[in-house]
């Protein structure tokens, strides 16, 4: 039977976090690229967490965006720092890479409004 409706492939697009990042960005599996970045946008309450993020983020060689926002609104607080990691645009790498940074996210203090996927691009 003929349908407009595309299904999606759970095999390439489980249906999780990751899974749904990467159908929302790249609904066609051909167009899934060898490597995206996934770019992070982290807030901290104190200026010391986040001085320790940039620190364990700089010494992985991954560029930051700093920033202190007066007002951040969302009780996210004022300090900032926005990143993107490259990483292979398979499901179970972009997954450990994600849990990965969470975690380290977390033990950083540091408040996760956003993030996403992006097809890699080289400078």
């Amino acid at each position: 039977m003929f349908s407009f409706f595309k299904r999606r492939d759970t095999k390439i697009y489980p249906k999780d976090e990751i899974g749904d990042a990467m159908y929302r960005e790249f609904p066609d599996p051909g167009s899934i690229p060898d490597k995206v970045f996934i770019w992070y946008d982290v807030y901290f309450d104190k200026e010391t967490d986040a001085d320790r993020m940039a620190e364990y983020l700089n010494n992985r060689n991954i560029e930051i965006i700093r920033d202190h926002d007066d007002d951040p609104g969302g009780g996210l607080g004022h300090w900032n720092i926005d990143f993107e990691i490259a990483v292979k645009a398979r499901h179970i790498d972009l997954s450990m890479a994600h849990a990965d940074m969470l975690r380290n996210i977390e033990s950083f203090n540091g408040h996760l409004p956003g993030w996403n996927l992006s097809k890699y691009e080289e400078d």
